[in-house]
């Protein structure tokens, strides 16, 4: 998150000012992340758009 300039990660942050790069990294992160048995942990990754709070990506 330092390197990303971040002072904060909130919502607020996440969906109006995180650098794209940093939302790609959490990304890779879940997909990659996974049990002890290397199941994925994750089905994916569901969060409100920044283009409204009825639209769910």
């Amino acid at each position: 998150m330092i390197h990303f300039g971040l002072d904060d990660l909130d919502n607020a942050t996440i969906r109006l000012s995180a650098p794209r790069a940093f939302t790609q990294e959490v990304s890779r992160m879940v997909y990659e992340f996974s049990d002890e048995a290397g199941k994925a942990a994750y089905a994916g990754i569901s969060y409100l758009s920044r283009l409204g709070d009825d639209i769910r990506n």
